[in-house]
Order: C-alpha cells, then sequence, then structure tokens
C-alpha cells in the first residue's frame, strides 16, 4: 500500500496529543503515525460490521498547522462521545476513531459508532481497493 501527501510530524507532538487528551494510543498507531501523519491510503476501501464499502480519505494530522488535524477534531467528536478518540476521516466527515482500543466508524449524522477492527493493524489489514 501506497501513502500520498504525507506530512512529517514528531513523536513529540504524538506524545502532546497523548497529554492533552488523557489517551495512550497504541504503538502501531504511532508508528504509523509517524511514518505517514496525514496520508491518504491507496488502499481505502474497508467494511464494518454493519456496512460494506466505507472509505478512508486519510489519517488526521498531529500538526497544528494543518487544515485536518486531531487536535480540531478530538474537541469536536469529544462532545458528543468522550468514548471515541479520532484517528482518520472518511470522505462524508465521519471518523474511524478508538474506542475502547479498538478501532470504529464514528457517524456525524447519529453519533453512532459501527465496530470496524479489534486494533490499529488489523484495520489496516481490512483495507482494500
Amino acid at each position: 500500500m501506497e501513502w500520498k501527501y504525507v506530512k512529517n510530524t514528531t513523536i513529540d507532538r504524538i506524545l502532546e496529543v497523548e497529554k492533552q487528551y488523557n489517551i495512550k494510543l497504541p504503538e502501531d498507531l504511532k508508528q504509523c503515525i509517524l511514518s505517514y501523519n496525514n496520508g491518504r491510503p491507496s488502499y481505502n476501501i474497508f467494511d464494518t460490521q454493519k456496512t460494506k464499502n466505507r472509505t478512508i480519505k486519510k489519517l488526521l494530522s498531529y500538526n497544528k498547522e494543518d487544515k485536518e488535524n486531531i487536535f480540531t477534531f478530538a474537541n469536536i467528536i469529544g462532545e458528543e462521545n468522550k468514548n471515541c478518540f479520532p484517528i482518520a476521516i472518511d470522505e462524508f466527515g465521519n471518523f474511524i476513531c478508538l474506542q475502547d482500543n479498538k478501532i470504529v466508524l464514528w457517524l456525524h449524522e447519529t453519533a453512532s459508532v459501527e465496530f470496524i477492527a479489534n486494533s490499529f493493524n488489523e484495520f489496516l489489514e481490512l483495507l482494500h481497493k
């Protein structure tokens, strides 16, 4: 899988997010962020337990100066669902989130979630064209 539009970030920015939002990100997610921050994966289709052919647009950026960044969206989702922490966005304004170290899709119109995977690596393995 290839990633486009990647922007460099640092472990310090990831640690800043963990501290600010009182969350411990899984190591597989941290490594992906360090390698592909803000990136768009070439394999971008996945299924949830309830729906088929969902898409991931991109990982949220850990750089405050980027448009679609973790800081903006973590605050928005936190107001609706304190158990969801956004990690990526789809084309329709829904978010792929961490919830109890599982990966879920948070639907912005209903503030409901759909289970995707038991881990971030498992989520990446589900992605296809």
